[in-house]
């Protein structure tokens, strides 16, 4: 089994601790991301409900479609908007750690 010096030891530590609160944070803000599309789609359904109901019925086929390319299109920018933000904080994360194992 290899040995590794102390500051190696210190170094795989420090990016170990960085990993995991990356992913912790991450994980957190994609999930009220979700969170919040889902809470616009539901509300987005309640509407078309309600104008269903009050008498909008022979628009709603229409309606639903709108609805649907609505949903759709949100669901892509939410995708669009996690990668971008991934990408950003990799970005930065590997920006840390060459300062890091430069030190």
């Amino acid at each position: 089994m290899p040995s590794y010096s102390f500051n190696v030891q210190v170094k795989l530590i420090l990016v170990l601790v960085a990993l995991h609160n990356f992913i912790h944070y991450r994980a957190h803000r994609v999930e009220n991301a979700i969170y919040m599309e889902a809470d616009a789609e539901h509300e987005a359904r309640s509407q078309q409900q309600q104008i269903e109901q009050s008498g909008g019925g022979n628009q709603s086929g229409g309606m639903r479609e709108e609805l649907a390319q609505r949903e759709d299109r949100s669901m892509v920018e939410l995708g669009e908007r996690m990668a971008t933000e991934m990408w950003d904080d990799y970005v930065i994360y590997m920006e840390r750690q060459n300062r890091i194992f430069r030190q």
